[in-house]
């Protein structure tokens, strides 16, 4: 189709059908069927829509697989958003390139790779607006003068429900980074029909 939503062509094609109450993903040593997984990415972007990424933004996700990480992820796809993906394994001087190289104005990040934000802290672009934390970092706040931080749990706790927006086919979807095994790593795009 040239029109579509992602998610609901992974996930939402399982509500009202036998499948919805079937595991779709274990993480965090639970268990989450198709439904709640779609309740829980709606809510997830309701939060980061609270937190001002609008469609065709970037975010930009530094953390360890988690269900916080896949509702994020597919959350920011639902409303429209482009989320960046890369590896928490990056010291603090990749994590300040990724963040400015995609000039995104939203960063999820767990509380362990907080300690790597706030070291470059002082050279981050002024497009970071917002950081969101996967866990607790009270500290954080104070190593980022003018920009927003939130904790996840509590951003997700009081959000409601975000709309779908349809992607056209060949919009840009989201975004991973090359190793840079030979030299810096680059951005690579997928578009929405790369879901299909």
């Amino acid at each position: 189709p040239d029109w579509f939503d992602p998610v609901d062509k992974l996930i939402g094609r399982h509500v009202g059908t036998p499948a919805e109450g079937k595991t779709a993903i274990i993480a965090d040593g639970q268990s989450v069927t198709y439904g709640e997984l779609l309740k829980l990415i709606d809510r997830y972007g309701g939060a980061l829509s609270v937190a001002c990424l609008a469609a065709e933004q970037r975010m930009l996700l530094f953390g360890t697989d988690s269900l916080d990480y896949v509702c994020t992820w597919l959350g920011a796809v639902r409303i429209g958003a482009i989320p960046v993906v890369v590896s928490d394994l990056y010291k603090q001087k990749e994590l300040l390139y990724f963040i400015t190289d995609t000039g995104v104005p939203l960063l999820f990040i767990d509380s362990e790779q907080v300690p790597k934000l706030i070291e470059v802290a002082r050279d981050l672009p002024p497009s970071l607006k917002t950081v969101i934390v996967r866990g607790e970092a009270p500290a954080l706040a104070s190593h980022l003068p003018g920009r927003t931080v939130v904790e996840l749990k509590a951003a997700v706790a009081g959000a409601e429900p975000a709309t779908s927006r349809p992607w056209h086919s060949n919009d840009i979807t989201y975004m991973f980074y090359s190793g840079g095994t030979t030299g810096t790593a680059k951005g690579i795009t997928h578009l929405a029909y790369d879901f299909l």
